[in-house]
C-alpha cells in the first residue's frame, strides 16, 4: 500500500515504503520495454506489461522515466533487484543512474550486481547503490543504464508477472521526506 504524505509545498507525495529513521520515502520503479515501432526502454512506478521478457548481451540499455512534475530530492541508498538467467558460465551485470536535465547528464550513482555461476539457472540479485543528495527539478528525467555481460546471460523484464512468478527487475529510489 502506498504511503501518502503532505509535502512542504502542500502537495500530496506517495511512497511505496518509508524509512522514518533516515527521513526517506522509497518509490519503486519497474523496468519495461515497448515497441513503438522500435524498442524503447522505460522506468515506471506503475507495473505495466513489458513487450519483451528478456534483455540479453553486453549492450548498455537506457531505461528512462517520464519527466518529474514536482521537485524532489534523492538521497541515501537505492536498491536494485535484478531478475536474470544464465545459460552457463558466470552471470553478472552493472549499471549507473543518470540525472538528465535538458541536454546535461550527470552520473549520480553506480552499482555492480553480485555474480552467480551455474548452467541454466534463474538468478535474483539485489545491489545497493549510494546516491549523494541530488535535487531533481520539475522537468528532469532519470535514466538507468543497465549492462549485462554476454549473450549467455539475460536480464528479465516482467513487471506484471506474466512470464514468471519468480521475480522482476526494479529499482527502489530513496527520496528525502519533506516533513
Amino acid at each position: 500500500m502506498k504511503k501518502l504524505l503532505l509535502g512542504g509545498g502542500g502537495e500530496l507525495v506517495n511512497y511505496d515504503y518509508l524509512d522514518i529513521a533516515n527521513g526517506l520515502g522509497y518509490t519503486t520503479f519497474y523496468l519495461f520495454t515497448s515497441n513503438n515501432p522500435v524498442a524503447e526502454y522505460h522506468l515506471s512506478n506503475i507495473k505495466v506489461f513489458s513487450n519483451t521478457s528478456i534483455v540479453s548481451g553486453a549492450d548498455i540499455i537506457p531505461f528512462v522515466t517520464t519527466a518529474f512534475n514536482l521537485p524532489r530530492t534523492l538521497n541515501g541508498n537505492a536498491y536494485i533487484d535484478i531478475y536474470g538467467h544464465t545459460d552457463g558460465g558466470t552471470w553478472s551485470c552493472s549499471g549507473a543512474l543518470i540525472l538528465v536535465r535538458g541536454a546535461d547528464e550527470t552520473n549520480i550513482g553506480n552499482f555492480i550486481c553480485p555474480t552467480a555461476v551455474g548452467a541454466s539457472v534463474d538468478v535474483i540479485k539485489t545491489s545497493k547503490m549510494a546516491i549523494s543528495q541530488t535535487n531533481i527539478k520539475k522537468g528532469d528525467v532519470l535514466k538507468l543504464l543497465l549492462q549485462g555481460v554476454d549473450n549467455n546471460n539475460f536480464i528479465r523484464l516482467d513487471p506484471t508477472g506474466i512470464y514468471s512468478v519468480v521475480g522482476t527487475t526494479q529499482i527502489h529510489l530513496p527520496f528525502k521526506l519533506d516533513i
